[in-house]
């Protein structure tokens, strides 16, 4: 952290908690990101090429199964019969964590709240 110019604005937090190296890797939705991993240690050095490379690959994997739940939940959303739409529309809406899930045990729903509450994503 001492080296790179670019955690200048976070160094002296980080020193006051005791962490000697960090790193944030993006985790992209749809081309935009929509979390960061952030990896930090105490030990100064700690983040390398091998470590970098395999959050990196983490990072990816995790992107990639959030967009494809997402896009599935989208789906699944689309082909429910009008009739219970409002239904669907009052539990999107409603302030507290969400999860609607199938017979099979799928996700059918899951509203802002929970969505914020268990993936970060913007409210």
């Amino acid at each position: 952290m001492r080296i790179n110019d670019n955690t200048a604005p976070w160094r002296e937090a980080a020193t006051r908690t005791g962490y000697r190296s960090s790193g944030g890797f993006s985790m992209v939705a749809s081309g935009e990101t929509a979390a960061i991993l952030s990896v930090d240690a105490a030990e100064a050095g700690y983040v390398e090429t091998e470590e970098i490379s395999l959050v990196c690959r983490l990072a990816a994997d995790v992107s990639f199964g959030r967009e494809s739940l997402m896009r599935e939940s989208a789906l699944r959303e689309s082909e429910r019969p009008a009739q219970g739409q409002r239904f669907w529309a009052m539990l999107a809406a409603v302030s507290d964590a969400s999860i609607a899930i199938d017979p099979l045990g799928r996700i059918e729903l899951v509203n802002a709240e929970a969505e914020w509450l268990f993936c970060g994503a913007r409210r």
